[in-house]
């Protein structure tokens, strides 16, 4: 179970930091499965994966259902695969506001920022206990490090009907796709799952 509360933490700490309002705690990913409706993205972790010499600002984006499935007997060679279904981002002109919508965000721009989570991190209330060999500790938070580093490396993102709306005082213009999707290709272009040698 501690191997399981390491990998839970590190998925925890992922949805916090692109989702707003999510209660980490309440999310029962020791289940394997999990849904979670109507959520908001986080514009300015969003925001800090795009090119910063655009002249558009994300203002808003919601996810109308988030499926998360970890394959908790096989982790370490499947992948975790998150689906989100309908998914609508909003993107105005930098100095432009979306029909009011930027000022439930801006007491969060700046929040972390570009800070993409280190899903490789153990957390705190799990380090060894003090009183185990300093050479056992250090192999312990290698291999574990290790560990989470490759599910996060292999981790499948599936969305399901995206549609990005840009928007401004002359026009509003939409673009729907259809499926995007996001997975680790060997050379050949083909699904693979990532394996790394644990030191």
């Amino acid at each position: 179970m501690v191997l399981e509360s390491y990998i839970t933490a590190a998925l925890k700490r992922y949805l916090c930091t692109y989702f707003i309002d999510i209660d980490a705690e309440s999310v029962p990913i020791l289940g394997g499965e999990v849904r979670l409706s109507n959520l908001e993205l986080r514009t300015d972790v969003i925001q800090s994966l795009i090119p910063a010499d655009l002249p558009f600002a994300i203002s808003r984006g919601v996810v109308k259902q988030l499926s998360l499935s970890v394959p908790w007997t096989a982790v370490t060679s499947s992948p975790v695969r998150a689906t989100l279904d309908t998914v609508e981002i909003v993107i105005a002109r930098l100095g432009e506001s979306s029909s009011g919508r930027h000022s439930s965000m801006d007491g969060r721009q700046g929040e972390g920022a570009g800070n993409v989570p280190d899903l490789s991190s153990s957390p705190a209330k799990h380090t060894p206990s003090k009183r185990r060999p300093s050479h056992d500790v250090e192999y312990t938070d290698s291999w574990t490090t290790s560990l989470i580093s490759r599910i996060a490396n292999n981790v499948v993102v599936r969305v399901n009907n995206l549609v990005i709306r840009v928007e401004s005082p002359e026009c509003c213009l939409s673009l729907a796709l259809g499926v995007v999707k996001y997975y680790k290709v060997d050379k050949d272009r083909k699904p693979v799952f990532a394996v790394r040698n644990f030191s």
